[in-house]
């Protein structure tokens, strides 16, 4: 008889309540005639799924100009714009996670009390401090600002104030976000939108018929490698091999006042 999980044994409030817990998860395993040891794992790609392809109809065979489009070569468009696809939602995923994570560490840095602003942050990168060490001076982030910090410099470098730009351009978060936003006009939306057009009568067709190589809104393959900047007047895309910034939120953020 297979043994049912009561609810009631998997709050944990106490040692008592968390031993109680695991107990409960050892005997609902042990009583379910579905667990057990794993023998082996089959691993094989997402498109050879018999009920994706009967979905998608890949075992039709279509013709453009009276040349057939096997259905592997439908597959394998398919399994290249997705992964395309996939690939470039990251780089907008990324440049706005990190937009947030930059804006939430000048949050912290400005909550700490004013008293403690010149103190030492913990430095998430783990070098030790020598005693006396000076911290880094200038108004851009120098090779010291990874060794030393406090909170009002950390503050000052985060916000990158530029006071030859206008608007929320003179911000280092204002400058950043138009980067992102350039990036999803010029090359993320007309990308997916052309591979998502229909085709053959298919909705959706361009993905099976076409590759993301053969067209002009997506070809420009520096666009999809990693960590990418595009020029909105060139609409070139320039991959970016070392971020400075990036590396400064990772050794100081989220800050915390050493011991």
């Amino acid at each position: 008889m297979q043994r049912v999980l009561n609810p009631a044994h998997l709050v944990i409030n106490s040692t008592q309540s968390y031993h109680v817990a695991m107990q409960a998860f050892f005997d609902g395993m042990v009583g379910n005639p579905n667990t057990g040891l794993v023998a082996s794992v089959e691993i094989v790609s997402w498109a050879n799924n018999f009920q994706f392809q009967e979905s998608t109809d890949l075992a039709t065979v279509m013709e453009r100009e009276d040349v057939p489009i096997i259905s592997q070569m439908r597959k394998l468009n398919f399994v290249a714009n997705a992964e395309h696809f996939l690939n470039i939602n990251a780089i907008v995923e990324a440049k706005f996670d990190f937009l947030g994570k930059l804006m939430k560490c000048q949050q912290e840095a400005a909550a700490i009390p004013l008293e403690f602003q010149d103190n030492h942050l913990f430095n998430y990168a783990r070098y030790v401090v020598v005693e006396g060490e000076a911290m880094g001076t200038g108004e851009t982030i120098e090779s010291q600002d990874f060794r030393v910090m406090s909170p009002q410099r950390l503050r000052m470098l985060l916000e990158g104030r530029d006071e030859t730009q206008t608007g929320h351009h003179q911000y280092q978060h204002g400058r950043m976000l138009d980067s992102a936003n350039v990036y999803v006009r010029h090359y993320y939306s007309p990308c997916i939108t052309r591979l998502t057009e229909d085709d053959l009568s298919l909705e959706l067709g361009t993905m099976f018929t076409m590759h993301w190589l053969d067209f002009e809104e997506c070809n420009q393959i520096t666009c999809a490698m990693g960590t990418v900047e595009m020029d909105p007047d060139s609409g070139m895309c320039t991959t970016v091999l070392e971020d400075p910034l990036a590396e400064l939120v990772d050794t100081w953020c989220v800050p915390q006042l050493m011991a």
